[in-house]
Formats: C-alpha cells, sequence, structure tokens
C-alpha cells in the first residue's frame, strides 16, 4: 500500500513525456545494471526496479487476481499497463489503464493512458483525455504541447493520402523486433533483431525476449543468419556501421565493465581478416560513464555519426561526429543547433547530401519523430525538414534510408524505415519500405474549408549554459532554466520548472520581451506575427523560441560569434554588425556591468605582430560599441594576440585550419559588477 500516495500525485505529470520516450525509444542501449543483475526477484516491485518488465507483468497479474482493497488494485493495473507501454505493447496498456482508472481515476494513469492512445494513432480520445485531465488539475497551460502533438498529427492525417504510398514489410521482419537495416555485401543487409535462431536463447527481462544481436540478411536466398562471435557476444549487440571502404565494423555493445558498475552502452569496433572478425574493442574517445550509441558513417568515411549523454550536451541524448583519418580519432563534435534540442536525437542516418535523425522533442506524432537536414538548393540554406504521414507514425521511427528507385516510371522515391507503428506490425520494431508513387491523375480538388480565425501561440524555452565554461556557447551547450521572468509590454509572466512558458499571440503583432533572472543577464528579443503565410487556413500555429541567458558572474570569457577581419586589418565588416548590434543590445539592458573586449589571433606571424593586430581589433569592437550608444567608461579593450588559444597546438606549422579558426576569436568578459 506504500506506493498508491507517491503515483497520485499530480506533481509527477511534470516531465513524464520525457521519462517515457527516454526508457522506451531507446530500447536496448537504456539499460541499467539491473539487466545483469543477480538479485532474487520477490514481487512485481523488485521486477519493475530492475527493469525487468516481461517479469513485472506476471507477478503483478498474480497479486492483481488476488487483491481485495480497490486501491491497491487500481495501482498493480497501473503498473501493469506501464510495464507493457516499457515492453511498445500500447494495445495491452491500453486495456489496464483502462482498468486501473475504473478503479482509481489517478492523474498520472490518465497521463499514460493517453501516451498509449497516441501510440495507437487514436489522436481524438487521447486530445479528450488530456482536456479532462488539465481541466481536472485546473492547469489551462497544461499538456500544451502535447495537445499541439495530437493536433500536428491530425492535420497531417487529413493531408495524407494513402494511395499515393506503396508500404511494405520487408521479408527479414520477425514477431521480435527488427531495425536498422545497412547495406553490406553485394546482396547482403545487416540489421539488429532480439529474435531467437535457438532453443537455449537467454532472455533480456525487459522485453522477455532474447537479448539484441546482429543478423545478415540475403535479399537473393532471403536467409536470415546471426553473425559469429566476438561481433555477438552474451550481451546487447546492435546498429552495425560498416566504414564504406575499409574491413572496419563499429557497432554497440551495451555491458558493465565491472559487476560493480552501471551498465552503459559503448562504440566498439572489430576488424574482418577473411572469413574471421578480430575481438572487439572499444573506441578510444568513449567514456566508460556514458551511453554511446546508433553509429553511422558519413558516405566518405571520414566522419563517424553517432547519439551520445555525454556531459555538455542540449539535453538527453545529443548528435555528434568525430573524425577519421587514417586509422586515427579526432575529437568529439556536437552537432548543435538547431538539430540538438534539450530532448533526444537518434540514430542519425547519411542519405547522399541529406542527415535524416530522430527526435521526441514535441511537438511531433508520438515517440521519435524522422527528420531530414539539407540545404535548400533555393536558398543556399540549411532547413530541417519533420517528415509527414507515412513515414512517420503515432509509435518510434527511426533509420530513415533512401533506396536507388528502378521503377521510375511508378515510383517517385524509395526509402527504408524502422518503426513501432501498430498497423502492419508484426510486433516491436520492424522494417518497412515505403515508395511514393507517381501520381497517374490529377486528385479531386478538396472544397475549400470555410475560414477560422487561428490561434497562434508561442512555446517559449529559457536556457543557462550546460556548465561552468562559457567559452563557446555553440559548442558546450544548453541546459533548461526555470524560473525566468517574462515581461511582455504590462504582464509579467514566469516559466515553469522545465523552463518553459506557453503565451497566447495576436496576428499583425510585433511583441517586445524581456526576460530576467536573478544571477543572470536580462536579455530582450522581439517576435512578429505579421507573416501569415505561416500560419493561413490552420486551425492553431505556434512559434517556438529557444532564449539563453548567460550568467552575471566576472572574468569568464564569451566568445562572440561571426565576428571576422579581413587578412591584415582590423575594421569591422558589414557581416559582424548584427551580431555587434545585439551586443550593444544587451549591455544596453544590463546598465550595471563593466565589459573587457578581447581579441586573439592564431600563431601565425610574430608575437609582436600579433598583440598590436589584436589590440587594434579590440578597440574597433569598442568604438562601434560607444557608436551605438554604449558609455564609453563601461568598456575595456585588450589584445592578446596568440597568447591563450582556445586549441593549444604547437609547433604552429602543425596546427589544422579548424584549429586556427577558433583560436581567431573576439570575446567579451564582465570585469566589473556595478
Amino acid at each position: 500500500m506504500g506506493n498508491i500516495y507517491f503515483y497520485d500525485s499530480s506533481s509527477l505529470l511534470q516531465g513524464m513525456k520525457r521519462y517515457y520516450t527516454f526508457g522506451w525509444a531507446l530500447l536496448w542501449i537504456a539499460m541499467s545494471v539491473s539487466c545483469l543483475h543477480t538479485r532474487r526477484i520477490a514481487n512485481g516491485d523488485d521486477a519493475f526496479a530492475l527493469k525487468r518488465y516481461a517479469q513485472a507483468v506476471e507477478l503483478y497479474k498474480r497479486d492483481y487476481q488476488r487483491e481485495k482493497d480497490p486501491d491497491r488494485r487500481a495501482f498493480l493495473a497501473y503498473r501493469i499497463g506501464l510495464s507493457w507501454l516499457k515492453q511498445r505493447q500500447p494495445q495491452s496498456a491500453v486495456a489496464w489503464f483502462d482498468k486501473s482508472l475504473q478503479l482509481g481515476n489517478k492523474p498520472i494513469v490518465a497521463y499514460y493512458y493517453a501516451l498509449s492512445l497516441i501510440q495507437l494513432e487514436q489522436y481524438d480520445q487521447a486530445r479528450e483525455v488530456l482536456t479532462r485531465l488539465r481541466q481536472k488539475l485546473q492547469d489551462p497551460a497544461a499538456f500544451q504541447l502535447e495537445l499541439q502533438s495530437i493536433q500536428l498529427a491530425l492535420r497531417a492525417k487529413q493531408q495524407y493520402v494513402d494511395t499515393n504510398y506503396r508500404i511494405e514489410r520487408m521479408p527479414m521482419n520477425s514477431p521480435f523486433h527488427d531495425l536498422i537495416p545497412i547495406p553490406w555485401e553485394g546482396q547482403q543487409w545487416l540489421f539488429t533483431s532480439d529474435r531467437a535462431q535457438s532453443s537455449n536463447e537467454p532472455i533480456y527481462a525487459w522485453t522477455g525476449n532474447p537479448y539484441f544481436d546482429i543478423y545478415l540478411w540475403d535479399a537473393h536466398s532471403h536467409t536470415v543468419e546471426k553473425l559469429p562471435a566476438p561481433i555477438n557476444s552474451p550481451h546487447n549487440d546492435g546498429t552495425p556501421a560498416p566504414h564504406p571502404k575499409e574491413k572496419l565494423l563499429v557497432f554497440v555493445r551495451c555491458m558493465s565493465s565491472t559487476p560493480e558498475q552501471n551498465a552503459t552502452c559503448k562504440l566498439m569496433a572489430s576488424t574482418q581478416q577473411g572469413e574471421t572478425w578480430t575481438e572487439p574493442v572499444m573506441l578510444p574517445f568513449v567514456d566508460e560513464r556514458y551511453n554511446y550509441t546508433t553509429p553511422s558513417w558519413s558516405a566518405d568515411g571520414n566522419y563517424l555519426y553517432f547519439a551520445s549523454d555525454i556531459e555538455g550536451g542540449q539535453g538527453g541524448f545529443d548528435l555528434y561526429r568525430v573524425s577519421y583519418t587514417d586509422g586515427q580519432w579526432g575529437k568529439l563534435e556536437n552537432l548543435g543547433t538547431p538539430i540538438n534540442t534539450p530532448d533526444n536525437e537518434l540514430y542519425p542516418m547519411w542519405s547522399g547530401d541529406t542527415l535524416a535523425y530522430s527526435s521526441d522533442a514535441l511537438p511531433s506524432f508520438g515517440g521519435l519523430d524522422i527528420y531530414l537536414r539539407y540545404i535548400d538548393p533555393h536558398t543556399g540554406r540549411y532547413v530541417t525538414e519533420h517528415l509527414g504521414f507515412p513515414y512517420n507514425s503515432g509509435g518510434d521511427d527511426v533509420g530513415f534510408i533512401r533506396l536507388r528507385v528502378r521503377d521510375t516510371a511508378t515510383v517517385q522515391s524509395s526509402c527504408l524505415v524502422s518503426s513501432t507503428r501498430v498497423k502492419g506490425g508484426m510486433g516491436g520494431f520492424d522494417i518497412y519500405r515505403i515508395d511514393k508513387l507517381r501520381l497517374r491523375q490529377k486528385p479531386t480538388p478538396q472544397k475549400p474549408k470555410p475560414h477560422k480565425k487561428t490561434r497562434l501561440f508561442l512555446a517559449l524555452r529559457t536556457l543557462r549554459p550546460s556548465g561552468d565554461s562559457l567559452v563557446d556557447l555553440r559548442r558546450d551547450g544548453l541546459l533548461p532554466l526555470p524560473g525566468v521572468y517574462v515581461q511582455v509590454g504590462d504582464d509579467l509572466k514566469k516559466t515553469d520548472r522545465q523552463g518553459l512558458l506557453i503565451l497566447p499571440l495576436k496576428a499583425d503583432t510585433v511583441y517586445d520581451f524581456i526576460l530576467n533572472k536573478k544571477g543572470y543577464l536580462r536579455k530582450r528579443f522581439t517576435l512578429s506575427t505579421r507573416d501569415s503565410s505561416l500560419w493561413q487556413g490552420k486551425e492553431s500555429y505556434t512559434y517556438s523560441r529557444n532564449v539563453w541567458l548567460l550568467p552575471l558572474r566576472q572574468g569568464v570569457e564569451i566568445v562572440i560569434p561571426h565576428i571576422y577581419y579581413d587578412f591584415d586589418r582590423w575594421n569591422i565588416r558589414r557581416d559582424a554588425r548584427p551580431t555587434l548590434d545585439s551586443l550593444a543590445e544587451l549591455l544596453k539592458l544590463n546598465p550595471h556591468v563593466v565589459v573587457e573586449i578581447s581579441a586573439h589571433t592564431d600563431c601565425i606571424g610574430t608575437e609582436a605582430y600579433n598583440d598590436e593586430l589584436s589590440r587594434k581589433r579590440a578597440e574597433s569592437v569598442v568604438a562601434y560599441l560607444v557608436q551605438k550608444g554604449i558609455p564609453r567608461n563601461r568598456l575595456r579593450a585588450k589584445g592578446y594576440g596568440e597568447r591563450y588559444p582556445l586549441v593549444p597546438c604547437r609547433p604552429c606549422e602543425r596546427c589544422t585550419a579548424e584549429q586556427r579558426q577558433r583560436n581567431r576569436r573576439t570575446s567579451f568578459r564582465i570585469v566589473e559588477i556595478r
């Protein structure tokens, strides 16, 4: 009975969606040491705590049949539903959550019930559940992003014409999890599965299935076989990434190095020598305290892309890359915003010049959705595209791979995706081929719907630097900053514990927002709703903005991005003015700080020359800020030459072009707070 009051608390609803997707979407990569634990399981709570969800279902069912107390039965039904949900069985989860609600009607159960309905693409019913729950909690802002996700999915479903697509399950699928097929040799494909090929396969207690292994599918003979040891092991092994040019295979293995250490997922590498493989070794940049997963190579094999939860990211799992040249590994690079978010980004996959990846950032159709990142040929700028139906679904959708189209007269484009969608699946993750067909005739035009006034919202998330280092915010990462006061006109609002604030907006209006929190520099940003082309004809539209605040801290260097100079010159170029205008605005909002503007050079040239050049560049920035209305007594100019590189490299001729570029920087630091 001791657990009942705990799950009744509505405060648990904060961040529940993130907890759910983290636990499931990462699947076999998000294990703890409990997977290998030998402790005796006495009841369902023990099994649940150790992530043995398949075993927890059976033990909770046994107790549910014996239990007479309604509150306890409600709790047991809730835990059974949650255990099914973590095994990716939303149909079974819905039935048990419904039983729990009939017995107790607890808010946390209703929330998970709605998530299960979203997984089943029963969006209308999920919206009703969340709307009633919001009314019960008397919080009109609750579940705003979840409800917007449902609206996004419903709108996309209305636009989706199923006859324009052909969706087929691939032959290698089984009633178990099958995902991420990667071309191997000839007509062979590597993929990950937790199927059993013999009766003595050990069982993974999370799913009730065998452990994950790497398999080989032959498209010609339609045979499936498991790769031999030492590639596969008694642990979870998967997401293989064969190098496009070398006989090198990178893959993920989840295990603990010692009995006392929590299990983490590591990137391993093995080399093929004839018919055998070398003993896998952990890649040198892997820190065993964190998880590394879903690796893939760039087309030229010069970069390995992967996801990790290492410290310093945007939050959750971020996407990274590391260079690979002549068998040597470079340093980790975070792909930064807008790809990475405070939520989870996984499964980076290159298809030509397009980066496909999956994210569970809201709004979405449910779970992980597939996004494409590429350069728009018309504007020359990077764009991020959220794929609609049928590529995304209410389930988790990952591993987008383009295929060569052979029947060009009928098929416009073709791809593979791995998905937990309920419709058409055999069980858990399945691999699908999706062909977009060429239209043989023009579709019947739809009658225009009566115009409705669009409801506009702002989803504002306030962020802070993730660590003590503020040198380069583009690389060092950001985390949510709660409790920030947001002033717009005469109204004053406050971001919640996740740094989130939802505000209604009016059309044809320019808003001026001022953000303020004790211990941080004040910041301003503007938003215009005058461009109706973004939302015309839509029922609702949400502007999303991530705004970071700088800590009010003396002596910490902060790089000013996009400040470039012509060779041997120190005058402010036109392309640097917008950035310096933003800095001037920041200083006007914070008249109590005195800052030092510092300039740094690379190591090319003499020390005396670099000192003089950096001094002149720092003074040029100060002169520009004075021209913009900043008092001269609040500014200091300092040239440091080459003495304080961000990336030390000696001798100078061995420094790479990227290292020199990072060392050539203009920055500022607070030197006095009045």
